[in-house]
């Protein structure tokens, strides 16, 4: 249960950073993936976008990129700036994630 917790999770994290065992750019690479997925799961989901639903999406991206973006507290999450070899093919597995859910959404509501 106590792996579960967010503090003990990124504490991990950082320390297997330290440890050499995971680099800062492939956990920055997969965080940014998973953001990027989330972020469009919840654009699937939020759809017709009016009202409090476009209050909530647009403060989830507000939140996403003030995670990557401000110094202070990427580091403390153990973030890192991409390099660009890195940064492409984490967009590049967005949009394949991206492009698999959709599918899968439209498959889901296609079903009786």
């Amino acid at each position: 249960m106590n792996e579960l917790l967010p503090g003990l999770t990124t504490a991990e994290v950082r320390a297997r950073i330290a440890d050499g065992r995971v680099s800062t750019q492939s956990h920055t690479g997969t965080m940014v993936l998973l953001s990027i997925t989330s972020l469009w799961v919840l654009v699937l989901h939020a759809r017709p976008l009016r009202g409090i639903r476009l209050v909530f999406l647009t403060g989830m991206l507000a939140l996403c990129i003030a995670t990557f973006t401000i110094a202070p507290l990427s580091e403390v999450l153990g973030f890192t700036v991409l390099e660009l070899d890195k940064l492409g093919w984490v967009l590049a597995l967005a949009v394949a994630a991206n492009a698999a859910v959709s599918i899968v959404i439209r498959a889901q509501f296609r079903l009786p």
